[in-house]
């Protein structure tokens, strides 16, 4: 009974106690924020956000301009789109500027100097793309980065981006190409009177720049100017600073080359070589044409891999003359030299067959063909062969020996054993005359076999070989001409600048290559 009453008791003095103990608790960690000690940081966050208003500029006086001095950076050329005539690009600003509202005495915070917060609590300039591609989104370029601020009221911001601006490329000399393109950056709301802009320099930082695989960046600038476009009709008119981006860009054609140029014209050299070479049957000559089909169709491939990353004409034209011969880009041009080569090509060898099977039938050569029928080969300025020169001694010979007068001799040698046969000297002449004329006979005999020996070791020299050399030459002819056709147009294409003059327009980006061509941009064919 005792024991219970001690146990009761004393677990009662334990719940009392911890009673006490959270009550202490609640009431250290429930005071106001006034009466706990708050860190600086918080205190200064505190006191410079708690009248501050981001929708306003930050100046004490509203006729105050708020200069705004930026560094541009570039990180990468990320795409440029010839079709959608965009350039797509990555990179960032750091600006400075000076708010009003944002400074302290460093005495009264423990000497802090520099406070981070977040640039969704205070002002910041607005800042745009003007020619950006996508303005169905939000055109204004934010970030979510803090700020750094300095008691003196000095804001450091830094604002990355990746964005797609409009760009009008020109691939006149694709793909030899030099594309420029202009970012404009500003303000859609504020002229300058109320913001400026100031750049730390010229030249854009490239120290951390990416390279592209397709384009060399040639050259980089930016500047400041001062425009009153849209609002010019005003009195006094506005302005707006803006800030210009220039980007001089090359295009790496080896791929281009490498990969279409090279493959396209050995096809096409190819195809014009097989076109030419002799045909002895009628299977060579079907073989001809398909290997014309054949080179179409692969000429055909080549040229759509490099159609549908093109624009339908280049820039560079006068409007009126876009889509015509003018546009039309070199490597696009190129192509169609060469498909006219192997067109024309197999026209030629139709035409080469046609007088192999048909023409040749006939009894005559046309007169215009007679200069390719001739034989250049000087008969005698060509060394004659031992073989020929040993038969032509033995025919001498023969000759010699079955000349009538060896004949007629050796057969009046014989008259004296004649006279033993016949006394009848009249009766001897006779039998000598009978053989006489028998030896002349088979005399002539021998000459015309001769002859006719003769006329089978020399060529001969008949209508059908008149009309296979003027076949064979006229191959030679027509096979010289492509050939050196292609070469004239494979050297006009890698020095092209020949073309500059073709639709040139005096305020087009062609100007990059045909810099001696360029003129005012006022000029009335830029409007």
């Amino acid at each position: 009974m005792h024991f219970a009453y001690f146990l009761f008791l004393l677990t009662s003095l334990i719940l009392s106690s911890n009673c006490n103990n959270s009550t202490i608790y609640e009431t250290k960690y429930n005071e106001p924020l006034e009466r706990r000690d708050v860190p600086l940081t918080y205190r200064l966050h505190s006191d410079l956000l708690k009248y501050y208003k981001k929708g306003t500029r930050p100046v004490i006086h509203p006729n105050k301009i708020i200069s705004v001095t930026m560094s541009v950076f570039l990180y990468q050329i990320i795409k440029l789109d010839a079709v959608k005539n965009t350039i797509s690009l990555s990179g960032s600003f750091e600006m400075y500027w000076k708010d009003d509202f944002l400074q302290w005495n460093p005495n009264d915070y423990d000497g802090a100097t520099e406070i981070f917060l977040s640039s969704n609590d205070i002002w910041i300039p607005e800042f745009s793309l003007y020619y950006s591609h996508h303005f169905n989104q939000a055109v204004k370029l934010l970030s979510n980065n803090d700020v750094r601020v300095n008691y003196t009221g000095n804001v450091r911001y830094y604002l990355p981006y990746s964005t797609e601006s409009l760009c009008k490329l020109d691939v006149k000399f694709f793909p030899f190409d030099i594309q420029q393109c202009t970012l404009l950056f500003g303000s859609w709301a504020h002229s300058n009177d109320s913001i400026k802009y100031a750049l730390y320099s010229d030249h854009l930082s490239l120290i951390d720049f990416y390279d592209n695989q397709e384009w060399q960046l040639d050259s980089s600038h930016s500047n400041i100017i001062s425009d009153s476009f849209l609002y010019d009709y005003l009195d006094p008119p506005l302005f707006w600073e803006m800030i210009i981006m220039d980007l001089v860009l090359i295009r790496q054609s080896f791929y281009y080359v490498f990969n279409l140029v090279i493959p396209s014209t050995i096809i096409t050299l190819v195809a014009v070589i097989g076109f030419h070479t002799p045909s002895t049957s009628g299977k060579m000559r079907d073989a001809k044409f398909r290997l014309g089909i054949m080179t179409l169709m692969s000429m055909s491939v080549i040229l759509l891999a490099i159609v549908e990353d093109m624009p339908k004409f280049s820039m560079s034209s006068s409007r009126k003359g876009r889509g015509s011969f003018s546009g039309i880009p070199l490597i696009g041009l190129y192509y169609f030299i060469l498909l006219a080569i192997i067109g024309s090509s197999t026209v030629t060898t139709s035409m080469f067959v046609f007088l192999e099977k048909d023409l040749r039938r006939s009894n005559h050569i046309p007169w215009y063909l007679h200069w390719l029928s001739f034989d250049i080969n000087i008969r005698f300025l060509r060394p004659i062969p031992s073989n020929d020169i040993n038969k032509r001694l033995i025919v001498r010979n023969d000759s010699a020996r079955l000349s009538p007068p060896a004949v007629l001799r050796g057969r009046f040698a014989m008259t004296p054993n004649l006279m033993t046969d016949y006394d009848d000297i009249e009766q001897v002449c006779n039998q000598s005359w009978e053989y006489l004329i028998d030896t002349i006979r088979n005399i002539e005999t021998s000459v015309n076999a001769i002859r006719a020996e003769m006329m089978n070791l020399l060529p001969q020299d008949n209508l059908q070989t008149r009309w296979q050399r003027v076949i064979r030459r006229l191959e030679i002819i027509s096979l010289s001409f492509y050939v050196l056709l292609i070469a004239v147009t494979v050297f006009l294409f890698f020095y092209h600048d020949w073309y500059c003059a073709i639709g040139h327009s005096p305020c087009g980006q062609a100007n990059l290559k045909c810099p001696w061509m360029k003129t005012t941009p006022t000029h009335q064919t830029c409007f």
